[in-house]
C-alpha cells in the first residue's frame, strides 16, 4: 500500500523479522480500524438514543448505556490487535496480545454484566430507595464480577501456554472446602436472594416469626432486623427467616376472629335459643365488622359453649381490638340483660 509513496529500497529494510512497508501498513490498518470502530459505537450510540426516546420500555435504555460504557481502550486494543495480525510477531509477543485483548474484553464484559444486574435489580425492586435491593445488587454484581474474573485469569493463562487443568482442579476442590468452612454463611446469602427475588416481606411490614410479632426494620444480607412490639430489636438470620412460617400481617385484607363464651347449665333452653340471633343483631351494628356465624358449639364441662365468628374489615390491629372490645360489651351487657350468667369453673 505505503510503496506508491515511498522509495522502495527503504520501505524494504527489515526490522524484527519485517519490512518497514509492513510496519507502515500496520500503522495505516491501526488507523483505519481505529476509526471504523469509534465510528460505528458512535453511529449506533446515536441511533438507539434517538431509538429510546420514542419507546416507554427500559431495555433500550440498558442498550444506550452498554454502548455509552464502551471505553476508548477497547477499540484501541481491538485496532491494535486487527493491526498487529499483518506481521510476523515471535509467539510470546503473540500471547502478551491475546492476553492483553482478553483483559480488556473482560473488563467490558464485567461492565456490561454489571449493567444488566443493576438493571434487573431495579426492575424487580418496589422502590429505588429500597436498602435491601442496592446491597443485594451490589453483592450479584461483585459475584459475577469475581466469577468472570476467574474465568479470564483462566484463559488468560491458557493463551500464555500454562497448563490449567490442575489449577482448575485445586480451584475446585479448594471451593468445596471454603463452602463447607462457611456454609452458614452462605445459607444466610443464598436466603437473602430468595427473600429479594421472592418478596415474602419487606421494610415496614408488620410480620410475626415464631412466637415474636414486629415491624421489619432493614433486611440485610446476612440477617433481618424486626422492631417488636414490646421495644427491642430482634436479629433474626435470613435462614430462619425464610425456613419458618412468617406471618405477614401488611397484607392482611381483613381479620377473622372469633369469640367463644361459656353459659351456665341451668340456662333455659329457650333463652339459649334466642342467643344467635340477637347476637347477629349486635354485631350488624358496629361499623366494618361482618358476622360469620353464632352458634350453640358443644356441652362443655361446666356449662354450654357458644362460639362467635366475624370478620372486622381492617388489618389495623387497633381498629380489630376496639370492635372486638365493643362486641365484648355488647354480649356481656345481652346477657346480663337476659339474666344469663357466665359459667365458672367449679373449685374444688
Amino acid at each position: 500500500m505505503i510503496e506508491r509513496f515511498i522509495d522502495q529500497e527503504i520501505l524494504d529494510k527489515m526490522l524484527w523479522s519485517n519490512s518497514l512497508a509492513e510496519y507502515v501498513d500496520a500503522i495505516i490498518y491501526f488507523i483505519i480500524a481505529l476509526l471504523v470502530l469509534w465510528i460505528l459505537q458512535k453511529v449506533v450510540m446515536s441511533r438507539f438514543e434517538k431509538f429510546a426516546l420514542k419507546t416507554k420500555t427500559d431495555i433500550d435504555d440498558v442498550i444506550v448505556e452498554f454502548f455509552q460504557s464502551i471505553r476508548p481502550r477497547l477499540y484501541i486494543i481491538l485496532a491494535m490487535y486487527i493491526a498487529l495480525r499483518t506481521l510476523a510477531l515471535g509467539e510470546v509477543f503473540q500471547n502478551v496480545l491475546n492476553a492483553l485483548v482478553i483483559v480488556v474484553l473482560i473488563f467490558q464484559v464485567t461492565k456490561s454484566i454489571q449493567i444488566v444486574i443493576e438493571f434487573i435489580a431495579k426492575k424487580m425492586s418496589d422502590s429505588e430507595d429500597d436498602e435491601h435491593a442496592k446491597s443485594a445488587a451490589h453483592l450479584l454484581s461483585a459475584i459475577a464480577t469475581i466469577i468472570v474474573w476467574i474465568f479470564g485469569i483462566i484463559m488468560i493463562l491458557a493463551n500464555v501456554g500454562i497448563n490449567v487443568a490442575s489449577l482448575i482442579a485445586g480451584v475446585g476442590i479448594g471451593g468445596i472446602a471454603i463452602a463447607f468452612a462457611i456454609k452458614e454463611i452462605l445459607a444466610d446469602l443464598f436466603a437473602s436472594f430468595s427473600i429479594y427475588f421472592d418478596k415474602p416481606f419487606k421494610a415496614g411490614d408488620t410480620v410475626k416469626v415464631g412466637e415474636d410479632v414486629g415491624v421489619i426494620q432493614k433486611i440485610g444480607i446476612k440477617t433481618t432486623r424486626v422492631k417488636s412490639r414490646t421495644g427491642e430489636e430482634l436479629v433474626v438470620s435470613n435462614q430462619d427467616m425464610t425456613s419458618s412460617r412468617v406471618h405477614n400481617y401488611k397484607r392482611m385484607e381483613y381479620r377473622n376472629s372469633k369469640i367463644k363464651f361459656i353459659i351456665e347449665f341451668d340456662t333455659p333452653v329457650e333463652k339459649m335459643q334466642q342467643i344467635p340471633e340477637k347476637i347477629k343483631e349486635l354485631i350488624a351494628e358496629i361499623d366494618n365488622v361482618e358476622c360469620k356465624r353464632v352458634h350453640f358449639k358443644e356441652f362443655g364441662e361446666w356449662g354450654f359453649i357458644f362460639e362467635t365468628m366475624y370478620t372486622v374489615g381492617s388489618r389495623d390491629y387497633t381498629e380489630y381490638m376496639d370492635a372486638q372490645q365493643e362486641i365484648n360489651f355488647a354480649i356481656a351487657q345481652m346477657l346480663n340483660d337476659m339474666s344469663i350468667k357466665i359459667a365458672v369453673p367449679e373449685i374444688k
